[in-house]
């Protein structure tokens, strides 16, 4: 199958960047940290808006 190669041009180089385990291990954990604040925040908003205008409103009255 000749008609599948290239002629005349090479391929290119490869390279690969590494990074030590600890690098990956530090960005997991600013990652983790950082969704954990966002959830805290965003369960407090939620909490808020919940309770807003009291926990429990009573049921409009019924009129005849």
């Amino acid at each position: 199958l000749n008609w599948f190669q290239d002629f005349g041009s090479t391929l290119p180089d490869v390279f690969a960047l590494t990074l030590p385990t600890l690098c990956y291990r530090i960005l997991m954990m600013v990652w983790a940290l950082w969704v954990a604040v966002l959830l805290l925040r965003l369960m407090r908003w939620s909490w808020q808006a919940f309770s807003k205008g009291g926990y429990w409103k009573k049921a409009p009255a019924i009129t005849k």
